[in-house]
């Protein structure tokens, strides 16, 4: 036996020794694995380092590409959603409101409000004459009812009125009506005139026929003052009435004749059962009449038939009423 083989410190160096050997034949032998399974992997995948990375960057380059167009086609489908519903509730309104059986009714046009009259008139036409002199409202008076703006038969209201700064307009009663054209009445018939009245014209056959209707509160003091009035009635709605040129013919004189007494006379009457004055001239033309139609209804015209439209319509409102 050989003695260095045998001594203790010689087993403990060789055991040290082996034990170093393993050890790094185990880090070699790791080593060598983990290398061993890339190229392995490479060669599996056919695939070069430099594939790989080019591989990278394409997956990381395209996908914001595909967040982006897929949130454009969400954002797209969003916008024909919020289209849709809209055109589906405009539709459904429309229906609701307009065509449906439970559609609120459209709100009637509301018309305007007539003005009260005496005697129910087909039409109502106002005339302004704020600030007019005498003269020239009288002119304005004449003008509106010489003119036929209403059907044949029918009966048009001519409303004299007043406007107020604020845009108001007054109706112009009785007494300023008679002041404001010159109208002479006897001071006892004057004084017993309400303020409700009525101007206007009866169309026949193309031709206006004036007329006036005047109410009473005192049907003695009216009638008397009537009859008073009768000396110069003729004169004075000669230029209102328009019948001055018509009676100077009749009397065979000139028109400067109407600035003078129109002869004639009046004379009793009956029309549709009432009591009327008639004026007359020579040859027996009428140019003015008037009745009480009733104790306080007073009714001034040139024509007969006009008179008896009048009366008529005031006896079926008493009827109705």
């Amino acid at each position: 036996m050989n003695p260095e083989e045998e001594h203790p410190l010689n087993a403990l160096m060789e055991q040290a020794s082996g034990e170093e050997r393993k050890k790094q034949v185990y880090s070699q032998k790791a080593l060598r694995t983990l290398e061993g399974d890339i190229q392995e992997a490479i060669q599996k995948r056919n695939a070069s380092a430099a594939s790989m990375v080019m591989a990278e960057q394409v997956k990381v380059s395209s996908s914001p590409v595909k967040k982006q167009s897929s949130n454009l086609g969400k954002k797209l489908m969003i916008v024909l959603a919020s289209i849709a519903l809209i055109s589906i509730g405009v539709g459904g309104a429309y229906y609701l409101y307009l065509q449906s059986p439970l559609a609120p009714s459209a709100p009637a046009m509301s018309k305007p409000t007539p003005i009260p009259s005496i005697v129910y008139p087909d039409a109502q036409k106002t005339l302004d004459i704020t600030g007019l002199a005498s003269g020239v409202e009288k002119t304005a008076v004449e003008s509106a009812l010489s003119n036929v703006a209403n059907g044949n038969g029918s009966l048009l209201q001519i409303i004299p009125v007043e406007k107020a700064t604020d845009g108001t307009k007054t109706i112009v009663s009785a007494s300023d009506f008679l002041t404001s054209i010159g109208l002479p009445a006897p001071d006892i018939l004057f004084r017993s005139l309400n303020p409700q009245w009525m101007l206007g014209t009866y169309n026949e056959n193309g031709t206006a026929a004036p007329f006036v209707l005047f109410t009473d509160n005192f049907f003695q003091n009216a009638y008397a003052g009537m009859i008073a009035w009768e000396s110069t009635m003729p004169d004075n709605f000669a230029d209102i009435f328009s019948y001055a040129d018509k009676a100077s013919r009749q009397n065979g004189t000139s028109t400067l004749a109407s600035f003078f007494t129109i002869q004639g006379n009046f004379k009793d009457g009956v029309i549709e059962n009432k009591d009327v004055r008639a004026f007359t001239g020579p040859d027996g033309t009428v140019f003015l009449l008037y009745s009480f139609v009733n104790n306080n209804t007073i009714v001034i015209t040139t024509d007969g038939n006009a008179l008896s439209e009048i009366i008529n319509r005031l006896e079926k409102q008493t009827f109705i009423r």
